[in-house]
């Protein structure tokens, strides 16, 4: 991250500055944050970063997602394995890729990009 990723304007930088650094970070990343955000678009990322309309920004990059994923999925891992333990994590997450997988037999074979699901 450099200076030239954030938001030009002071208003915009002013309603980013309480946010978590991770969060900035993500937000840079994801392209969220850009030059050009206003400060109406800082207070809602700032608001809800999770819930924030990326779809207006950019759209979706799957290396960059799946960077953050797997950032996001190590970061549980460690929390996990500190608290409950590693085995008890990996349950988990075969319990969700279980899930998902169900849910995925349910979509069209192709998915609205043209990407082929599996």
């Amino acid at each position: 991250m450099n200076y030239s990723d954030l938001p030009r304007s002071a208003s915009a930088l002013y309603k980013l500055s309480g946010a978590p650094a991770q969060t900035i970070q993500n937000g840079i990343k994801r392209r969220m944050i850009t030059p050009t955000m206003t400060a109406r678009e800082a207070k809602e990322f700032v608001g809800d970063p999770s819930g924030f309309d990326i779809s207006k920004l950019v759209a979706f990059d799957s290396v960059i997602e799946g960077e953050l994923l797997r950032a996001a999925i190590s970061r549980y891992a460690k929390q996990w394995q500190h608290e409950v333990g590693l085995k008890r994590f990996l349950r988990e997450l075969e319990t969700i890729l279980a899930e998902l997988k169900a849910e995925s037999e349910t979509e069209p074979a192709e998915h609205p990009t043209g990407d082929v699901t599996s």
